[in-house]
């Protein structure tokens, strides 16, 4: 394969990758294991991921049915693949493909500028943040267009065999899918974003959206939020964009999975979770989070001291209570923090448990009897249950503005506050001794911020959201009759 590639010089350079984990459907599974490097045309991961979309598809063409298409790009991203089964079922009038990211990906660069940031703060001057200077920073244009001729030959292959009319992904901000729109553009395809969430505070909503004029992420046709603030962002992102058609709130996907019909509870560690009287989930947080250095260069402050703070409180009640068990639930990369759960393993305590993103986490909230939370979209999520929600709210630096640089959820009403570790330990103690219940006003508080977040998390917002998008590429034509035809008939 390799003399292949040199064979094909520029073609072989842009359509070929190395495949380190294919799956085991596709048969190269079984090479890899003997050491073999597995090299495959880009394009050819489209037609793996739909191989099961295709006979809808035909079947539409041989009805007689030109049928709108829509590319969505998935790359683990659940909201998206809830609505492509969605898709599945309720849509006839549009066909539905997944556009993997695989396709388009350079090996070893960090995509997403945030995390460009990030790196660069903690010195990590290594391969990938080089590579993301190269080929995608802003002012790097010439090095840019590299990129973008693989992304034109791999999506000229697949846009060739079906048309689309539509592109949906989950940013327009990631570096890699800001080329892609380029390209998209080029070809005449009409391209939609569905930012993710949207739970971020007034001041991340007018930050962010600097940062996305920065990096071109209002440059396509039509941007779907979930709430005011999220709209707000692109709105000011949208101010130097010569495309941007429409913003529209239609709520957010993934509130769809905040309904029971969708826990699944498969993972065998379950059995010997279930072992333990009661259940505790923590909401982890990285050290910046929230008040990224990105968009608040003016806050020196960190988490660090209300996150050790908490951890210790942690670590005192789980070796008193060895009968509950406690998640220690990371939700972003930078929530990892090696020391506490060391000192778990150290400390031998079987009760707490530590689980990254890859785990659901709206299956723990419903699974567990006590949440704590601090800023993160899953502390919403958790207002959809009537437990208890405990609310981390002390050691907030001076230079934070609780009303405006971060979600002023301790003026919700809808969570218990905690102001200090003290309060924390006796709440704590309270709640393990069944004496402490959710009072009626948090109830009522839950729903009026949840609601407030993300619009109408009705369990249908994927089924609204394609109605829109059917609004959008227009209604199927018939199949235009051959010339041969027409000659025939007149």
């Amino acid at each position: 394969m390799r003399m292949l590639k040199n064979l094909l010089k520029i073609p072989g350079r842009y359509l070929f990758r190395k495949i380190y984990n294919p799956p085991h459907y596709t048969g190269l599974k079984f090479l890899s294991k003997f050491g073999f490097d597995i090299y495959v045309l880009s394009p050819f991961w489209f037609f793996i991921q739909n191989r099961k979309r295709f006979i809808p598809y035909l079947k539409l063409r041989m009805q007689g049915f030109n049928p709108k298409v829509v590319f969505v790009t998935v790359e683990g991203d659940r909201r998206f693949q809830h609505l492509l089964r969605v898709a599945e079922k309720n849509s006839h009038e549009v066909s539905y493909f997944e556009l993997p990211i695989q396709c388009f990906h350079i090996e070893n660069v960090i995509f997403d500028p945030f995390n460009y940031e990030y790196a660069k703060r903690l010195g990590m001057k290594h391969r990938y943040v080089n590579n993301f200077e190269r080929y995608f920073h802003p002012d790097n244009e010439e090095n840019r267009n590299i990129y973008r001729k693989r992304v034109r030959l791999t999506f000229r292959i697949i846009s060739t065999l079906i048309h689309p009319d539509l592109v949906i992904s989950g940013s327009s901000f990631d570096s890699y899918v800001v080329e892609l729109i380029v390209v998209a553009r080029e070809m005449g395809v009409k391209w939609a974003t569905c930012e993710r969430e949207g739970t971020h505070s007034i001041g991340t909503a007018v930050g962010c959206g600097q940062i996305w004029k920065q990096y071109r992420a209002a440059e396509v046709d039509y941007v779907f939020t979930a709430n005011d603030l999220h709209q707000q962002a692109y709105e000011i992102a949208a101010e130097t964009s010569r495309t941007l058609k429409k913003i529209q709130i239609v709520g957010e996907l993934r509130s769809d999975m905040w309904h029971p019909n969708f826990y699944k509870f498969n993972d065998l560690r379950y059995q010997e979770w279930n072992k333990f009287k009661k259940k505790i989930l923590f909401l982890t947080f990285g050290e910046k989070n929230y008040i990224e250095p990105m968009v608040f260069p003016n806050i020196k402050s960190d988490w660090l001291p209300l996150l050790r703070s908490c951890e210790k409180e942690f670590l005192d009640f789980a070796k008193e209570n060895p009968d509950i068990l406690l998640f220690y639930k990371m939700g972003h990369v930078q929530d990892f923090h090696r020391e506490f759960i060391d000192e778990t393993v150290r400390l031998g305590l079987k009760n707490i448990v530590a689980l990254d993103r890859q785990f659901p986490c709206e299956e723990l909230i419903h699974y567990c009897d006590l949440i704590f939370g601090f800023q993160s979209t899953a502390t919403i999520e958790a207002m959809f249950t009537d437990k208890p929600l405990f609310y981390l709210y002390w050691n907030i630096g001076a230079d934070v503005n609780p009303d405006y640089d971060i979600m002023p959820l301790h003026k919700s009403g809808a969570v218990e506050v905690l102001d200090s570790p003290e309060r924390m330990t006796s709440l704590l103690k309270l709640w393990n001794e069944g004496h402490y219940t959710v009072p009626p006003e948090q109830i009522a508080g839950r729903k009026t911020c949840r609601e407030y977040y993300f619009v109408q998390p009705d369990g249908h917002v994927a089924e609204r959201f394609l109605e829109v998008v059917k609004e959008v590429v227009g209604a199927p034509e018939p199949l235009r009759q051959s010339i041969l035809s027409e000659v025939a008939t007149k």
